[in-house]
């Protein structure tokens, strides 16, 4: 029997995707300023990854055949979940240092909305990372770890 084919989208609710865009923007936000406070490099292509799915989410629901529902390609997703997922921790984190409601009815929103994008990477698909060991003896031999 064949496998089932790998998704390409993933169907949300349009309120959910725009509630994830506010948070994600936030991140955003975070991430280009510590770039100009000298960050590592590294946070320049999270940075432009996430620019990069907040566009393509922000151009679909303005610019595609509208509703209630958004068709969002499966990266993009996962991206806006990714980083929308760290804003939540944020949240969390500061609730507990500050007595806020805002703070607890933000956080709750954006668990909500993240709710509606579903996980499409099952365990068992993640890419095997080598043992650590294998690559250090591989080196010292002068091989390439991964050929």
């Amino acid at each position: 029997m064949a496998e089932p084919a790998t998704p390409t989208h993933v169907i949300l609710p349009a309120a959910s995707l725009w509630t994830i865009l506010h948070h994600a923007e936030k991140e955003h936000e975070r991430l280009s300023t510590w770039l100009e406070l000298g960050a590592h490099p590294s946070f320049g292509q999270d940075a432009t990854d996430l620019a990069t799915a907040i566009t393509l989410a922000v151009r679909t629901l303005t610019h595609g055949p509208g509703g209630s529902s958004i068709a969002l390609p499966v990266l993009t997703a996962a991206t806006l979940r990714y980083y929308a997922t760290r804003e939540i921790a944020r949240l969390v984190g500061m609730g507990a240092w500050f007595a806020d409601a805002d703070l607890d009815r933000q956080a709750a929103e954006l668990k909500e909305a993240l709710g509606k994008i579903p996980y499409t990477l099952r365990k068992e698909e993640a890419p095997v990372v080598p043992p650590s060991a294998a690559i250090h003896t591989a080196a010292s031999r002068g091989e390439a770890a991964h050929g």
